[in-house]
């Protein structure tokens, strides 16, 4: 399972890197301490020998009087005392009337199993009596497992702890993280001021720094876009400006129909100065100056099938169903956006022509050309990308219906069809359209 939380990666590593410390610790630890125990333990065993075999040889004629003035106890020491020719000297109460061990070796430790038991066994001969002593120390298996318990219960404890404090501590640790988060948030907001200078982590400062030289490179790109965007607008508004002195020259002048003409070319400037407008404010980086109000989308699909009927005389626009829905959005731009997608089906439709359809919260344009190359269908198409299509343009159409798509907050769906043609959809949130309760005839 891929873990994406950098905190819960955290803490999960942390406690595993503890738990497998604590147990090496204990463990290690314990293997010490107990090897410190058996050193001890030898140590005491063989002074305790030393001395008893010091009290034999000299006492070698009384060693039982020795042994009876002991009382008889639960021995957790016992020994035994050998002549030289074998026959036992003296013993504990509790030692076997045999050897322990069996053996000509000096001064030498062993262990021996004993009835059920395990026992440490220490063997030395005095060198003037030649009386050898076996004295053992029973071997206790508790004390192994208590001793290595006593190193692991801490440090299960402490595992348990950091469990419950580590999440809370590396919360704490990345706090300047999710503070710096806001901060860009609230900083920067949908502008590209450089990020002021605040108190930050040394980790978060090369990033700081990444992101104000990021920030900078942006804004230089985008004063040129709107030095450039400004430059176009001027160009392109001082030839409108003649046409429309012209016209109006022209209506002045005529009378009838050329008079009508004229005023349909003024309309036509009109809009096309808005639409420029709208052209230059999409141009720019920031899309929220987009002023969104009420708009009855079946007018203006209406007109703009209208209008696609003029051009496209010999192209059948079949209306399935359409529904009076009212959305807030831009009206010229929404025409652009309709007028793009009903130039680009009429261009590429053969046959039954373009059918269309308005729901309360799609609109699909269908038509049954050949439809665009998976490589368009897999990503958003860019200005300058073509089609398989052999009609003329600059493939400009496609990625500026896109961009106004994204600028009216409508999701822009295209994918070909089974049968043949392409299927275009602009979707929008149920909650955004307001029915106004009529539904217009299909034709």
């Amino acid at each position: 399972m891929k873990i994406n939380s950098i905190r819960t990666r955290l803490t999960l590593s942390s406690i595993a890197l503890v738990i497998v410390f604590n147990l090496l610790a204990a463990v290690i630890l314990g293997n010490m301490a107990l090897n410190n125990t058996k050193k001890m333990r030898d140590s005491s065993l063989a002074e305790t020998g030393q001395l008893l075999l010091s009290l034999l040889a000299t006492h070698a004629d009384d060693a039982g009087e020795l042994l009876v003035a002991l009382p008889p106890h639960r021995e957790k020491v016992i020994w035994q005392a050998f002549r030289r020719e074998g026959s036992l000297l003296a013993r504990s109460h509790e030692a076997p009337h045999q050897a322990l061990i069996v053996t000509n070796q000096n001064d030498f430790f062993a262990t021996a199993k004993i009835g059920e038991d395990f026992w440490r066994v220490y063997i030395v001969t005095d060198a003037v009596t030649q009386i050898q002593l076996q004295i053992a120390t029973l071997i206790e298996t508790g004390v192994n497992r208590r001793t290595l318990l006593g190193f692991l219960l801490p440090g299960f404890i402490s595992c348990l702890i950091l469990s419950f404090s580590l999440p809370y501590a590396i919360q704490r640790g990345l706090l300047p993280l999710k503070k710096f988060s806001a901060h860009l948030d609230q900083g920067t907001g949908k502008r590209l001021d450089l990020l002021p200078e605040i108190s930050l982590p040394e980790e978060l400062r090369p990033v700081h720094k990444a992101l104000n030289q990021a920030l900078s490179r942006l804004h230089t790109l985008v004063q040129r876009e709107k030095l450039f965007a400004a430059h176009a607008s001027h160009e392109l508004r001082t030839p409108l400006a003649g046409i429309r002195a012209q016209t109006q020259l022209i209506m002045l002048d005529s009378q009838g129909a050329t008079q009508d003409s004229a005023k349909q070319v003024l309309q036509a400037i009109d809009r096309m100065e808005i639409l420029l407008e709208r052209l230059l404010l999409l141009a720019r980086a920031d899309l929220t100056q987009v002023e969104l109000q009420p708009t009855a989308v079946h007018e203006v699909l209406m007109e703009e099938i209208n209008r696609a009927r003029n051009l496209y005389p010999r192209i059948k626009f079949n209306i399935m169903h359409s529904e009076s829905i009212c959305l807030p959005s831009d009206p010229y731009l929404l025409a652009m956006l309709i007028r793009n997608l009903l130039d680009n089906a009429a261009k590429h439709s053969q046959g039954d022509g373009v059918n269309l359809r308005l729901e309360k919260d799609h609109l699909s344009i269908q038509d049954n050309g050949r439809g665009l190359n998976a490589k368009l269908l897999a990503q958003q198409p860019e200005p300058f990308m073509r089609g398989d299509t052999d009609q003329e343009g600059f493939g400009l159409g496609l990625a500026l219906t896109f961009r106004i798509a994204q600028a009216l907050g409508i999701k822009l769906e295209l994918n070909n069809l089974e049968s043949g043609g392409l299927k275009v959809q602009l979707k929008w949130s149920n909650g955004r359209q307001s029915s106004l309760g009529t539904t217009l005839p299909t034709t």
